[in-house]
């Protein structure tokens, strides 16, 4: 870099930017908020107060959120669509910015500010910084590949490169953290192709699609044995499906009471307690509908899906569904709850009932290690059962069988 310095960054243990010093030498300190979102900027000076060294901060810029999305970044108001690229606004007052799809920019505009798709552009070296990886949007791809090794999936070909943007569709999917893809919307050209099936008895749901993300849907339509699942007496106001309801209210509670449990679940970006808050249609959460339920499996070995693709029922519909006859209200054997469950969770009591939800919070987040795709994976289906009793196993001890 010129004048003999060289841009230097520094991050915190979830790789969120916590330093930056540009080639000039100019230092900058990031804050973020309980959700993760940079709030404000600080610049620093060293001061002598009352014979002791101190660190004097002093403002730079602050962002201001609304629903989620940016209205005034860096101190400046902004406009973004719904990739959540900034489209209008900025440094100076910035009018109209247009984009090629992969987030190169029509007229180059000032960088050092979010730009493509939530991301930062870095003046150092024109990459997006983008939390987890780095993007480069004149490639349309990652510098460094998908730290997630089960990422690529054999239904799905485009997956095998794991250092594309967003399995090759910047239309309709986004990548807020550079971990994993979500849909923005749905719709049939915006599909995952993991599962989470598990005719055994697990906590998963045969033919289920799991969204990266609290507010899609997403799936490959088929599902258990390439033949689906029916499911049918949906409801979302049964005694049941009320009793479903109120199970995550009191999970939502008690994660948030432990830090193991909550930061794990949102490892991948997401924010958990807004995940749920859109599940349960909460005032405020920008959902239509409760999307929270029960219905009658076909398949009476699955306990409950997340999604509905493989389903009958409407796409986007429903994002977590439990089915009356299995595990989660119905006594039985540790088996019949799941692969890799302690003995002493058995079918229908409140442990059970925790262990399944918390298995479906994990895929409809994209929690950290878990494995999307574990249909007729017995293997699999244990390491998600046991990554869910080692991050979360206080709250599903707490209530036991009682």
């Amino acid at each position: 870099m010129g004048g003999g310095q060289t841009a230097a960054y520094a991050y915190r243990s979830d790789n969120r930017r916590i330093h930056s010093r540009n080639a000039s030498g100019s230092e900058t300190i990031y804050f973020y908020g309980a959700d993760g979102m940079r709030i404000a900027t600080y610049t620093y000076t060293m001061i002598t107060y009352n014979g002791n060294a101190e660190i004097q901060l002093t403002q730079q810029s602050q962002n201001v959120y609304f629903l989620g999305k940016p209205i005034s970044a860096e101190g400046n108001l902004v406009s973004t669509d719904r990739l959540g690229s900034v489209r209008s606004g900025g440094p100076g007052g910035l009018g109209y910015q247009a984009q090629y799809p992969y987030g190169v920019e029509y007229s180059l505009t000032a960088n050092d500010r979010e730009k493509y798709a939530t991301y930062t552009r870095d003046s150092a070296t024109g990459f997006d910084y983008a939390t987890n990886r780095y993007y480069a949007s004149q490639w349309g791809r990652f510098l460094s590949p998908d730290p997630y090794v089960n990422s690529a999936g054999l239904g799905d070909p485009g997956s095998w490169n794991r250092y594309a943007y967003t399995g090759g569709d910047p239309i309709n999917r986004s990548d807020p953290t550079g971990n994993a893809w979500i849909c923005i919307g749905i719709s049939d050209d915006c599909l995952l192709t993991y599962f989470d099936d598990n005719p055994s008895g697990g906590a998963g749901g045969a033919g289920s699609p799991h969204a990266r993300g609290p507010y899609s849907d997403s799936g490959q339509h088929g599902g258990h044995g390439g033949q689906g699942i029916g499911i049918t007496k949906l409801s979302t106001t049964s005694k049941k499906a009320i009793s479903v309801q109120n199970d995550l209210r009191w999970l939502q509670a008690a994660i948030a009471q432990d830090p193991n449990c909550d930061h794990w679940l949102q490892s991948n970006g997401q924010n958990i307690n807004l995940a749920i808050n859109y599940m349960l249609d909460a005032p405020g959460s920008g959902a239509t509908a409760m999307m929270v339920g029960v219905g009658s499996f076909s398949d009476n070995a699955v306990n409950a899906m997340a999604g509905t693709g493989g389903t009958n029922l409407t796409p986007g519909s429903m994002l977590i569904t439990v089915n009356t006859s299995g595990a989660f209200f119905n006594s039985g054997p540790a088996s019949s709850v799941g692969y890799g469950v302690p003995s002493w969770i058995t079918g229908g009591s409140p442990a059970a009932q925790a262990l399944i939800l918390l298995h479906e919070l994990a895929h409809v987040v994209g929690a950290a290690g878990f494995n999307n795709n574990d249909y007729g994976n017995a293997t699999a289906e244990k390491n998600n059962n046991t990554l869910v009793m080692r991050n979360c196993g206080d709250i599903v001890n707490l209530l036991g069988n009682h």
